[in-house]
């Protein structure tokens, strides 16, 4: 490693236009690296050869100055030096002398160089006394803490991350080991340290080695969610796309997710929905005006905020005692929103059951098929029931019966004129009621069945004194009956080859749900860890890009240093051999006017004697 280090400024035009020349000259790594190799030196190499090169291309292609060589990143005063002396022929002591500045031009820049080098001292100085050491806490009027809510869009019933990020104002330098309270007016607030978890509207967290500590915020439920539960349903909104600017925008993922409630074998998915769908069964069922949920997105909002404690008051905290009465240096605050999807799916599902629902058109199949009154009643009866009782979960069975009520309403409101009179009769007084009554947002279908009432009791004053004989309805039905023991026979027998059919058909379907249940179960962890390492590959990654800033920052300036340092280091050697020489030069000078004295005092001597013997005695 050489003692001397040259920095561009150091050369000729003419040692500048060798080196120049030849980095100018190939664009083959190896080729520079065999080159600029120095004996009982540490090789340049194959990557510095690259950079050199890749330096070279961004400048247009050729290097116009030694500085922009001397630029080149990781090359600093040592390697510069090597490329120079290897180029140029010299020896790594540099025998070939290099032309010096004059005398008066050295003097003003070593007085230069001696106040940046005051000033570097001075800030140096200044930044040692100014960082806290291990341990100390930053003064209380320089902390600042920071949050910052990692997710954008996130939907009720997923994790929000929150990042605190505790933080000097003055240095910059991140505050490790901190308290920090964090409350929260809506929701849950979770916090890990190690193997402990801490839930509650207010929790104590401490900050990591960087300053910061990540907390999540969940949605607040009255029943709490099974592992599996929470992980079934994040698993199913991850499909739905968070970003859409309107429900209606996701119309399909929306149907989707109600055809994967109403799976058979969806059971933790179906219990996480009813749960939320249990906590706003009033607002969606019952509510007075009808409300239209794909229009618009509604939210859930959280203020969370976040106290960094004084440092004399750090003891007072105690995350388990709930102490945490310290005075507060500063705090931060971030509003969280979460879309409400519940109210959407609602109306989705609602939808999706009045679309599939043909009980219109099948009372009218029945009442063309079905002379006898009470077999017409009970196979409309039945057909409510299969559509009332056919959803599974909680909200599915609420949400049958709706759409049966809604479309039963409408039926007597729209479609039951087309009957005849006499059923029109049996089916009012049924209808009416099986189904619940209804909300205020039925009233003119409400106006519309009394008028049909009205008129139907008309027509039945008017007919009954008509009705014949009831012998002959007696007769009838007697007939009817011995019709049906002929045929229930043959019934029995069909009955018991589809019972075994079922059994084995059930069995069948018992596998196949279980497998499923497992398949389905697998893949909601599975999403669920793929969900969580992408969130920490994000945090590493910007971490990463973060330190790579720094440490590029960090070698721009440590190279700078080194250039001034090194510049600072020429020029005093060339100082210091300059004062040698005078100092040698002014021994000479001493040791000639000592000897000029001597010869002086030996004239003075002569002269005295001559002056003497020219006077004589007196």
């Amino acid at each position: 490693m050489p003692t001397y280090f040259f920095s561009p400024d150091d050369f000729t035009p003419d040692q500048a236009r060798v080196i120049l020349g030849y980095l100018n000259s190939t664009d083959d790594p190896a080729a520079i690296a065999s080159r600029i190799e120095l004996e009982n030196e540490l090789d340049i190499g194959i990557g510095l050869a690259k950079r050199i090169i890749q330096q070279r291309k961004q400048l247009g292609g050729t290097f116009s100055t030694l500085q922009q060589v001397y630029d080149v990143p990781y090359i600093g005063p040592e390697r510069f030096t090597e490329i120079a002396v290897a180029l140029l022929g010299l020896s790594p002591g540099g025998d070939e002398p290099l032309t010096l500045p004059a005398d008066d031009q050295l003097n003003s820049e070593i007085a230069q160089l001696r106040q940046q080098l005051a000033r570097l001292e001075q800030l140096v100085t200044q930044a040692q006394s100014s960082r806290p050491t291990a341990g100390t806490p930053a003064p209380a009027a320089s902390q600042r803490i920071a949050l910052r809510v990692l997710q954008r869009d996130v939907f009720l019933g997923q994790h929000v991350t929150i990042e605190i990020y505790a933080y000097n104002e003055q240095t910059g330098q991140a505050l490790a080991d901190q308290p920090v309270t964090v409350t929260t007016n809506w929701g849950v607030l979770q916090y890990q340290q190690g193997y402990s978890r801490y839930q509650d509207a207010v929790v104590e967290v401490r900050t990591d080695i960087a300053g910061k500590a990540k907390i999540k915020l969940r949605s607040p439920t009255f029943e709490t969610l099974t592992q599996e539960q929470q992980l079934a349903l994040e698993a199913a909104l991850l499909q739905l796309d968070a970003t859409a600017p309107t429900p209606a925008a996701i119309r399909e993922q929306l149907q989707s997710l109600v055809l994967n409630y109403r799976l058979e074998n969806n059971l933790h998915l179906r219990k996480a929905v009813d749960i939320y769908f249990n906590a706003q069964k009033t607002a969606l069922v019952e509510s007075v005006n009808r409300r239209y949920f794909s229009d618009n997105w509604q939210f859930h909002h959280a203020l969370v905020c976040a106290y960094l404690h004084e440092p004399a008051s750090m003891h007072d905290l105690g995350m388990e005692s709930g102490a945490g009465n310290g005075r507060v240096a500063t705090l931060s605050t971030v509003k969280v929103r979460l879309k409400n999807w519940v109210g959407a799916w609602y109306q989705t599902y609602l939808e999706f059951l009045e679309n599939g629902n043909q009980f219109s058109e099948r009372v009218k199949n029945l009442s063309a098929n079905v002379a006898d009154g009470g077999r017409l009643i009970n196979g409309v009866l039945s057909e409510m029931s299969r559509w009332t009782l056919g959803e599974r979960g909680i909200a599915g069975s609420v949400i049958g019966e709706k759409s049966t009520e809604l479309v039963v309403h409408k039926f007597l409101a729209e479609d039951i004129q087309d009957l005849p009179t006499q059923q029109q009769l049996q089916l009012y007084s049924a209808l009416s009621v099986a189904v619940r009554p209804s909300a205020v947002t039925q009233v003119g279908t409400l106006q519309a069945v009394a008028d049909t009432q009205l008129v139907l009791t008309e027509e039945i004053s008017a007919r009954f004194d008509g009705v014949e004989d009831l012998g002959v309805l007696t007769q009838d039905l007697r007939d009817r009956i011995d019709g049906f023991d002929l045929h229930y026979g043959e019934f029995q027998t069909r009955l018991d080859q589809f019972n075994a059919n079922y059994a084995s058909f059930n069995n069948h379907r018992a596998q196949f749900n279980s497998d499923l249940t497992n398949f389905n179960s697998q893949y909601a962890t599975f999403n669920a860890d793929y969900s969580s390492f992408n969130n920490d590959y994000s945090n590493f990654n910007n971490t990463y890009l973060e330190f790579d800033a720094d440490y590029a920052n960090f070698a721009v300036n440590y190279n700078s240093f080194n250039t001034g340092l090194a510049d600072f280091n020429t020029k005093y050697s060339g100082l210091d051999m300059r004062m040698t020489t005078i100092d040698a030069q002014l021994s000479s000078v001493n040791t000639t006017v000592a000897g000029v004295t001597t010869d002086l005092g030996d004239l003075r001597n002569n002269v005295q004697r001559i002056d003497a013997r020219i006077i004589g005695p007196r």
